[in-house]
């Protein structure tokens, strides 16, 4: 017999002979990445009985993973003793290091029944019973730069009347934070454990209900501040998932879920962008805050929400967003602002600043130039992509007259290609995408006044808007 696993990602598998050789198999990415075979020979093999594995990696980086690891969960034959093992291994001299071990040897009365692994190896729950109760131990592998270690949480009795011919079950999500427990009639679900995160942070779970083209999901969540008191302005992204993330067809329909630990403080200043193909209001996502400071009933809220076709990538959807939120605590307090140097006493400068949301496809081109100058060498260019805002320049508006001129770029795809087979012959069926001729807008400011708005059109792609901004007299 044997067992074989595969990574979350898809990218290394590995199986167990009956030998006991663990054989690990990185595919590679595509053909770039050249395969590669390591071994982890388990002691006592002729004893040792091999449960369930999974396979530990991070996020994957070319030309390979910063970390590749495994958790192997064995029962003694002969002693009956449950282990719970996680390997390391160093990719330079591709030896294995156990890391971190845990004994799950039950006490009496219970006896062990099962274990549970989550896919991506880093959760186990081990199954206990007595005949008439479940007793589910959850353990969360714990990995810092100085320690590596299994920690178990409280233990969860589940009271229930089973016969050795029923099966235990039970599953544990993929994400291995809620344990599913479906052995009554009324499925029931636990969380496992205490947040990863900090005392003074808090957990934001980003749920997305992924459609049939998962590798189009892009996200980021983003740290940002506020200009005029609407406009985001983005300081730094706090996590991400780019193009090509969730590829494979265990994402397509699925459920993903992603956990990032935030400071609590700055839960008003963090947003959530995302730009995907979905079309149908089933498809989206949900951002919730898990506060676990707080009381169960209020430990739960929503910090973002969107679905279909209106998810475009064109706005940073955040806390003062939310109808329940319309407080001041949900507006973010960190303010953007420009300022400008005087030129003389007389002549002062304002800073002319464009605030924008653009779709991924959209560019807006920006060019400020001084009608008294003859040079277009002189003239101020700026391309704004995404979500922003910009000083574009510092004029003086008591003396001179300046033009802004604004060009939206739109290189769209409006369709899509299917490839199926129709009596033995291949047949590309080409589908409208379903999209929104707004692809983005924008306001202008020149010091505290906000001096127009507008739109970015698809079907006004590459024509220019004029605004005259300063002492103009024409």
């Amino acid at each position: 017999d044997s067992i074989g696993t595969v990574s979350s990602d898809g990218i290394v598998v590995s199986f167990i002979p009956s030998s006991g050789n663990l054989t690990f198999v990185e595919a590679g990415y595509a053909t770039v990445t050249p395969r590669r075979v390591f071994h982890l020979m388990l002691p006592d093999q002729a004893s040792t009985e091999v449960l369930d594995m999974g396979i530990v990696t991070s996020k994957y980086k070319y030309p390979g993973y910063d970390e590749i690891g495994t958790t192997i969960i064995t029962q003694d034959r002969n002693s009956g003793m449950v282990k719970v093992d996680f390997y390391r291994l160093n990719q330079t001299s591709l030896a294995w290091t156990k890391a971190a071990s845990h004994d799950g040897t039950p006490e009496l009365p219970w006896n062990f029944t099962s274990s549970v692994l989550s896919r991506q190896g880093e959760s186990v729950v081990l199954v206990y019973s007595t005949g008439s109760s479940l007793m589910y131990r959850p353990l969360r592998l714990f990995r810092t730069s100085e320690q590596t270690s299994w920690v178990e949480s409280d233990p969860i009795v589940n009271a229930v009347s089973i016969t050795d011919s029923q099966a235990i079950r039970v599953d544990i999500a993929d994400i291995g934070e809620q344990l599913v427990d479906g052995f009554t009639r009324e499925v029931k679900l636990f969380e496992l454990g205490s947040s990863k995160c900090r005392e003074n942070e808090v957990t934001v779970r980003l749920a997305i209900h992924a459609n049939d083209v998962p590798e189009e999901i892009s996200w980021e969540l983003v740290q940002f501040g506020l200009y005029r008191e609407s406009f985001v302005s983005v300081q730094k992204s706090v996590a991400s998932c780019s193009r090509g993330c969730y590829e494979g067809v265990y994402f397509v329909g699925s459920a993903i879920a992603e956990d990032i630990c935030v400071a609590r403080s700055q839960i008003p200043c963090i947003g959530v962008w995302m730009i995907s193909d979905f079309a149908r209001e089933l498809n989206g996502f949900v951002a919730y805050i898990i506060d676990s400071a707080k009381a169960p009933n209020d430990a739960v809220s929503i910090l973002a929400t969107a679905s279909g076709a209106s998810i475009s990538g064109d706005r940073i959807y955040r806390l003062q967003d939310q109808q329940s939120s319309s407080s001041s605590s949900a507006i973010c307090p960190t303010k953007v602002e420009f300022q400008c140097s005087n030129l003389t006493q007389t002549s002062s400068q304002e800073p002319l600043v464009v605030a924008y949301e653009l779709a991924p496809d959209a560019t807006l081109d920006i060019r400020v130039n001084d009608t008294a100058s003859n040079n277009t060498e002189d003239d101020v260019l700026v391309s704004a992509n995404g979500i922003g805002v910009e000083n574009i320049a510092c004029i003086p508006i008591t003396t001179h007259c300046f033009q802004m001129q604004l060009t939206p770029t739109v290189q769209a795809t409006t369709t899509t290609t299917t490839t199926i087979v129709v009596n033995g012959s291949i047949v590309n069926i080409e589908t409208l995408l379903p999209r929104s001729d707004k692809r983005g807008q924008y306001s202008v400011f020149i010091g505290e006044q906000e001096l127009s708005r507008g739109e970015v059109l698809e079907s006004r792609e590459g024509q220019a808007r004029f605004l005259d901004v300063g002492n103009c007299t024409r």
